[in-house]
């Protein structure tokens, strides 16, 4: 019965609904708005907009008694977040105390009942351009608000579904845009090569500002996702599920995930993977439905939106569906999927989770108070019993950071001591004795033990059985099963020197974030010569823009240098009262108590040690006037990430250029140019022999060209040749040693003759590089730091080529998975390197330096090479 949806008039005034392939032909309460009588079309008839979606969840609220909606926040593009807590009128009555009791649960108070209601919570479509789950979402709401059947009501009122609709509305739209416009006339096309079926870019899948948020959950850096973690805790549901969709060409997928799973994951959780996974199998067995379980999807990383809840005590759960790209799409096999079909399959796979989670609800219940019980277990006296991270620059964001996840974070009062200690973060030369006064101090024992272990262990450890399997498929050239990154220590990422430290805590105050007041302290006596901003503050570089941008005259240190007893770090700015006029100071604190900096007042140019502030290593700071790239085939996370940094987080302003655009601009306004991570083939086509050549010509009078991962690639082939070293893209077999430039004519090919293959792709871990910290681009950095390669270049840069400033060590890696080999073919290979191009320079990393936010202790790194950089070259002074 797949026939128009009839209405036939029921006793007790609720209605039948005659087929529909989405909703079950159950009796249903008249006066609840069908998705049809708002939208005008029936579930799976239609791609809803995000007002539709608006509208009709608005008019479920206005409806039932069993639905209240909730708005908790809003998208980069200003549209607003929405949910739906849906239980019977009692229930919804008192969501507040159905939280606080697991709320004390967590705290370590007791255990939920076996008669307290299960919280489930089932979030669709975190990327915009998977859209069936939102229609599938809004049937669910519908049908538990105004079905009939008995089993549902007794559901409704020992559970409460929790059901986000659209959690990216803004790609969502993006998506919709392109698929009105590409379609041919009225009619959808199933044919795969149809150009609604491929997007334009950026495409639909990342938010306003082309990030992934479903590798955002432990990084907080969008308005969504911290909207998100703010809502698990308000509602701790027992269930999440995250609704996506994969190739067209694929089925369904729900759990058990396959390996490897995090060590963090608790055995209560894992045990009920299989209880979820078998229930839907057997609903989708009866209707016909296939599936697939233990394959492709893992729960390794923390950051997805399945995978954050797992260590707070929730089952967290993916859910896959191919993906019609449309309202129709032929696979490869000639079966038509049609949109009506993916949103039955949602729409089922929910409706059995909940009822899954209702018939097991003391089962489910007593899993999260054990693993919450768990997580306050005592700790031997001899294991770590804490995570310390003694007063550094980003020690107050990492702070920050925890605390968004409710993860307890105290400070010392005293000088500390402990028992032992080892070191967890950048690695250090030696350890401390101790720790002073103002050093954060994690507890390991709390409420979110197993999240603030998964983010803070520097290797996450994956089981023997899958490294072995690992190892056999790369002996026989088949591709890896790893499916994200294999680190993200949170240390790692601020670039901090953390610890874990055994025996007993000393007495410890609450944390508390610090007043951000733009304080400016004044070093001697006397009226202020100049104000100095330290560049070992992160946020140095954005109070310097925006003292440019109001056109104060800010100068560079390129050397260190000591007034008065305060140490000032290379690459500090210098912005002298002399030349700035009257309202420095008043400015310079507005922008200051801004940005969360400090400034100092010294009455003096001259200096205890080192250069004095009128010496020539320093600088005027020349506006950098960037334009960065953008468009096809830049990566749009890797352009998303770099404008989330420059915009949002330093307010920095630059200009999007479209890359196919190049050869027809007008390079001369700009100082630096930066191409983001791209397809370097692809990048080398769409700029064209006459966009190269303008790169060079611009380059060559005073530009800084900057070429990240795939855009350093394209600046270092053989036939650009903009840079000062070369891309090894082949090695002699299991060795170091790197494949001939070129082949003799007439000699086989690298691959006939088996002896050559590529390096392996890095997939995301931490390594050291060494850093030349004579040379400004390494400024605000000692003499090592942590990178991240996921995938990245080897680039081979000889040393008497330009400045390669920072190399990988011996041995380069920290943390995460990677094959010896292909470490140790990273030794001593660049990382960040520059040439000189006449007037200017070209600037190479071998990866993201700002990869999807999450490495914030690399900022100035990016910022050296990006904002500070036009300083160091020479000409362009073009209005």
């Amino acid at each position: 019965m797949r026939a128009a949806i009839g209405v036939l008039v029921c006793a007790f005034g609720f209605v039948a609904v005659c087929g529909g392939a989405v909703l079950p032909a159950e009796e249903y309460d008249p006066s609840v708005p069908t998705l049809k009588s708002v939208t005008g079309a029936d579930p799976g008839g239609k791609i809803l907009s995000y007002a539709e979606i608006e509208r009709y969840i608005k008019a479920l609220d206005e409806a039932s008694d069993r639905v209240r909606v909730y708005s908790d926040g809003q998208t980069y593009n200003a549209r607003r977040l929405y949910y739906m807590c849906v239980s019977d009128a009692a229930n919804l009555a008192r969501l507040d105390d159905i939280a606080s009791a697991a709320r004390r649960v967590r705290e370590g108070k007791g255990e939920l009942p076996a008669d307290h209601p299960v919280t489930v919570a089932i979030y669709a479509a975190v990327h915009g351009d998977e859209i069936s789950s939102v229609e599938a979402a809004l049937c669910l709401a519908y049908y538990f608000a105004a079905s009939g059947d008995e089993e549902v009501r007794d559901l409704l009122k020992n559970e409460v579904v929790v059901i986000d609709p659209l959690q990216n509305p803004d790609g969502r739209e993006r998506f919709l845009a392109h698929y009105e416009w590409m379609r041919a006339g009225e009619k959808p096309l199933a044919d795969q090569n149809a150009a609604e079926h491929s997007e334009f870019w950026p495409g639909g899948r990342g938010n306003g500002n082309f990030f992934d948020m479903n590798r955002d959950w432990f990084s907080l850096t969008q308005p969504e996702s911290m909207a998100r973690v703010n809502r698990y805790f308000a509602r701790l549901p027992q269930v999440l599920v995250d609704l996506h969709e994969m190739s067209g060409n694929s089925t369904y997928f729900f759990p058990p995930p396959t390996d490897p799973l995090n060590q963090h994951v608790q055995p209560e959780i894992i045990k009920l993977f299989d209880l979820f996974g078998r229930a839907n199998a057997t609903t989708f067995d009866k209707k016909g439905f296939t599936y697939y379980t233990g394959e492709t999807f893992d729960e390794f990383f923390p950051g997805y939106g399945s995978s954050w809840p797992l260590y707070l005590g929730s089952v967290g759960m993916t859910y896959e569906q191919a993906s019609a790209g449309g309202l129709l799409f032929r696979k490869d096999t000639g079966e038509v999927l049609t949109y009506e079909d993916t949103v039955s399959r949602h729409f089922t796979s929910s409706l059995t989770t909940c009822l899954t989670a209702f018939r097991n609800r003391a089962d489910i219940l007593r899993s999260y108070s054990t693993v919450c019980q768990r997580a306050w277990r005592q700790i031997p006296a001899s294991d770590a019993q804490a995570y310390v991270v003694p007063p550094q620059a980003n020690q107050e964001q990492i702070a920050k950071l925890l605390r968004a996840h409710q993860i307890d974070v105290r400070r010392l009062e005293n000088p500390y001591s402990p028992k032992s200690i080892a070191s967890v973060g950048t690695p250090v030369e030696r350890i401390p004795a101790g720790f002073p006064e103002g050093s954060l101090v994690i507890p390991i024992r709390q409420a979110s033990r197993f999240l603030l272990q998964a983010l803070m262990d520097p290797e996450p450890k994956m089981a023997q059985g899958f490294l072995e399997a690992e190892k056999e498929r790369k002996e026989h050239r088949l591709p890896s099963e790893i499916y994200d990154v294999t680190a993200w220590s949170l240390p790692l990422c601020f670039n901090l020197t953390a610890y874990t430290v055994a025996g007993p805590l000393p007495t410890l105050s609450e944390w508390r974030q610090s007043d951000p007041s733009g304080a400016i302290r004044t070093v001697g006596k006397g009226d202020p010569y100049a104000y100095i901003i330290d560049y070992a503050q992160q946020q140095a570089p954005a109070v310097a823009g925006a003292l440019l941008t109001d056109g104060f005259r800010v100068e560079v240190a390129e050397k260190g240098f000591t007034i008065s007893g305060v140490i000032f770090s290379r690459g500090s700015y210098v912005v002298r009262t002399a030349p700035n006029g009257p309202d420095l100071r008043k400015q310079l604190e507005s922008h200051l108590a801004h940005f969360g900096a400090t400034a100092y007042a010294t009455t003096t140019g001259y200096t205890d040690s080192s250069i004095d502030l009128g010496s020539d290593y320093v600088r005027a700071l020349r506006e950098p006037r960037i334009a960065v790239l953008m468009d096809w085939p830049v990566r749009s996370t890797s352009y998303g990430a770099l404008r989330w940094l420059l915009e949002s987080q330093y307010e920095i302003e630059f200009t999007p250029i479209k890359a196919g655009m190049i050869a027809y601009c007008d390079l001369r306004p700009y100082r630096t140019v930066v191409i983001p991570d791209a397809s370097s083939d692809d990048m080398a086509s769409v700029l064209g022999e006459a966009g190269i050549q303008k790169l060079k010509r611009w380059a060559e009078s005073g530009g800084t060209l900057v070429g990240i991962g795939g855009g350093a690639r394209v600046l270092l082939e053989e036939d650009i040749k903009l840079g000062g070293g070369r891309v090894i893209t082949s090695f002699k077999k299991d060795s170091i040693e790197p494949a001939p430039r070129k082949k003799k004519e007439g000699e086989e090919t690298e691959e006939e003759e088996g002896e050559y293959e590529a390096p392996g792709s890095i997939p995301g871990s931490f390594y050291r590089v060494a850093l030349d910290n004579l040379d400004w681009l390494t400024a605000g950095y000692q003499d090592s730091v942590p990178v991240f390669l996921a995938g990245g270049l080897v680039i081979d840069w000889p040393a008497l080529k330009g400045h390669c400033v920072a190399r990988f060590a011996k041995p380069p890696k920290i943390s995460g998975f990677s094959w010896e080999i292909d470490d140790k073919r990273l030794e001593g290979k660049a990382y960040l390197a520059r040439i000189d191009l006449e007037d200017g320079q070209v600037i190479v990393f071998a990866d993201e330096p700002y990869f999807r936010g999450y490495l914030r202790g690399l900022d100035r790194l990016l910022l050296n090479a990006v904002f500070n950089a036009a300083t160091y070259a020479g000409g362009l002074d073009y209005p």
